[in-house]
């Protein structure tokens, strides 16, 4: 049985195979001798926690042309099966000091894109930046790029921020605005959450870890005296 890290454990487990491949898929390797491959996916539950995980993996053609079921069987239940793997596990961040309304809405942009739904993460990591402002007072209906601006003269977030801000405004209206020409790749998706995550950190995580801090701090000293 094949390992791997579960998406939804995150442990990293024997992988069972739960029901038979399917031939989804062909293609050829261009070369002087050309290869010819069959793409196969199959369902696994996890060893672990018995969540369902995707794999799949391109088999070569046996002499006559095709892969037979049970050779596509065999390969994919085999230990040392190059399987890819879907959805891929991306990890959201834990956010102790964000509003749990905030947090779960990032939680599902990292969800999305692990499931390669890369547009959807970034429209609503755009759409976390502006509860980030609606939840600071900033509730004027005005752009986004207004209040982010608000955020940074009331020194919410520095320059930087405010920028890291603006980028996910940028990409997360294309989407919004339904401008499709270009496709999101992986690491567009992967870098606007980034930036929405630097946000929260500077609005949240930041100065909720400092005041615990402190508070953790007086409470010692007070504890001294007594």
């Amino acid at each position: 049985m094949p390992a791997h890290e579960c998406h939804n454990c995150g442990v990293t487990s024997q992988m069972v195979l739960h029901g038979n491949p399917i031939h989804i898929d062909s293609f050829v390797v261009p070369e002087s001798y050309p290869e010819h491959y069959e793409i196969w996916t199959a369902p696994y539950r996890c060893a672990h926690c018995q969540h369902v995980n995707i794999g799949t993996v391109p088999i070569p053609v046996d002499y006559d042309g095709f892969v037979r079921p049970e050779t596509a069987r065999a390969t994919m239940a085999a230990s040392d099966a190059e399987l890819s793997w879907t959805p891929a596990r991306v990890q959201a961040p834990t956010y102790q000091y964000v509003p749990e309304r905030i947090a779960s809405a990032a939680a599902e942009a990292y969800a999305c894109h692990s499931v390669e739904a890369y547009r959807a993460a970034v429209i609503l990591a755009r759409a976390v930046i502006e509860a980030i402002a609606k939840d600071k007072g900033i509730t004027e209906r005005k752009s986004l790029e207004w209040k982010i601006e608000k955020l940074r003269e009331q020194d919410m977030v520095r320059e930087y921020v405010e920028e890291a801000a603006h980028e996910v405004r940028h990409l997360g209206n294309d989407m919004a605005h339904g401008d499709f020409e270009e496709s999101i790749r992986q690491q567009d998706s992967m870098e606007i959450l980034e930036f929405m995550g630097v946000v929260l950190t500077e609005v949240y995580e930041g100065p909720g870890r400092a005041k615990a801090r402190r508070e953790a701090r007086e409470a010692q000293k007070v504890a001294k005296k007594t």
